[in-house]
């Protein structure tokens, strides 16, 4: 078994902490938490777990294979940075830092140790979201036109990073698994409401290498709670609710057809096509379990996971051009 240790057990941490305490391939040995409440919430659901208030202990320990961190952005670089240096495999809670300097520091310091690292951009291992690359793949769609999203809620704000940090990785670790194109062009707009100088709603436009637009909205400011992404194709289109639980995927047999020629502009006539409504049968698994599996499989067999350093370091990148972009204009 893999041993192990969990930093932080606030908002997102207990899911981790659950995951990795039944994991029959795992010992989870150590919690670590500043909040006492926290801890002692989470050793009397686990009593086997021993609870620390530092990580000196999780640093030192060599039987400790792999630290998961779970804690605020501006903690992550120098969590990782510790643990790999001290020979530490690590899963780290999106994004993996805040920024792209910083993260091509962390893939030198992997590349020294020949360590294993994970980002935890859980929806890439989201069984609608992994149904619809191969929709995609299959080119049943046609070729891919664009691409919106919305990710609107009330909340939650953070007065250390905004809505663009909290919101975007979700969708760029998505474009990226789908598409592996990275964007050439942002732009962006947002503004703060709530919190002075932090963003609480935002809309970026980004054109993708592969020519695909994307427009990308965010809120924490939105009376719904909106998770929703719509794929036009030149053949079909193909609309992702996360929200639902019973129709996540629809595909739409809708589209526009241009004459092939026309001599005057009173003979163009654009063809409407209204065909079916397709709900294919998505089978789910919790994400979580299925991205911590891959984790830790990879450390076992040395193997790589669809999050690692590169598509981590790539997902900062393009955060970090959206904010630039958004507070030049």
């Amino acid at each position: 078994m893999l041993t192990a240790a969990v930093i932080g057990c606030g908002y997102w941490g207990p899911n981790i902490i659950r995951n990795l305490y039944y994991n029959n391939k795992v010992n989870l040995k150590y919690v670590v938490d500043f909040d006492h409440k926290r801890l002692e919430y989470i050793t009397n659901l686990y009593p086997n777990i021993t609870p620390l208030t530092n990580i000196n202990t999780v640093l030192t320990d060599d039987s400790v294979d792999f630290v998961a961190i779970v804690t605020p952005i501006n903690t992550h670089f120098d969590l990782i940075s510790s643990f790999l240096l001290n020979n530490k495999h690590v899963f780290v809670e999106k994004p993996l830092c805040t920024s792209y300097s910083d993260a091509l520091k962390i893939e030198n310091i992997l590349n020294e140790k020949k360590l294993n690292l994970m980002v935890g951009h859980v929806f890439t291992y989201n069984s609608s979201v992994v149904k619809i690359k191969e929709i995609i793949d299959s080119q049943e769609l046609g070729e891919i036109q664009y691409i919106s999203s919305q990710r609107l809620n009330l909340g939650l704000f953070n007065p250390h990073y905004n809505v663009v940090w909290d919101l975007a990785p979700h969708d760029f670790s998505i474009l990226f698994y789908w598409f592996d194109s990275m964007p050439v062009k942002i732009k962006a707009s947002g503004s703060s409401h709530v919190i002075n100088g932090i963003e609480d709603i935002a809309s970026l436009s980004v054109e993708l290498e592969n020519g695909i637009s994307v427009y990308l909205q965010y809120s924490w400011l939105d009376p719904n709670k909106v998770r929703k992404m719509t794929v036009v194709g030149s053949k079909k289109m193909l609309v992702y609710d996360d929200v639902s639980a019973i129709e996540p995927i629809k595909i739409f047999n809708k589209g526009v057809d241009i004459p092939s020629y026309y001599d005057t502009f009173d003979a163009f006539r654009c063809s409407y096509r209204y065909g079916d409504i397709v709900i294919p049968r998505i089978m789910e698994v919790e994400p979580l379990k299925s991205e911590l599996d891959d984790f830790i499989n990879s450390i076992y067999t040395g193997g790589s996971t669809k999050n690692g350093v590169v598509p981590g370091k790539n997902v900062v990148k393009a955060i970090e051009d959206s904010i630039f972009a958004m507070r030049k204009e």
